[in-house]
């Protein structure tokens, strides 16, 4: 499991370019376990979450998510946690797309 979650961390900056995501509430399910921040200086990633998919596909730039409702349609089945250290990833939600990234 370990090495499941590095080899994540080591190809999510090189394949976080526009991801389809699927929500679950089981944490066991998640590819990836996902905290929210408040505070933009503590997050690994900005994310700007879109409703349309064709915008995700031509998006080059990193943290552009859209939510889909069929996990097989999904990058990454993610688990929101409040818990900080229990995340694999921590995230900060922009309001545009040019603000979403590293």
């Amino acid at each position: 499991m370990k090495r499941v979650i590095i080899i994540l961390l080591c190809i999510l900056p090189v394949f976080a370019f526009g991801q389809k995501m699927f929500l679950t509430s089981n944490k066991f399910d998640a590819d990836l376990k996902v905290y929210v921040t408040n505070l933009s200086e503590k997050c690994e990633l900005k994310v700007y979450v879109t409703t349309n998919q064709y915008e995700v596909k031509n998006e080059l730039s990193s943290g552009v998510w859209v939510y889909t409702k069929n996990k097989y349609d999904a990058d990454y089945i993610i688990y929101f946690t409040d818990f900080e250290y229990e995340a694999d990833l921590k995230i900060y939600f922009v309001n545009t797309k040019q603000k979403a990234g590293k």
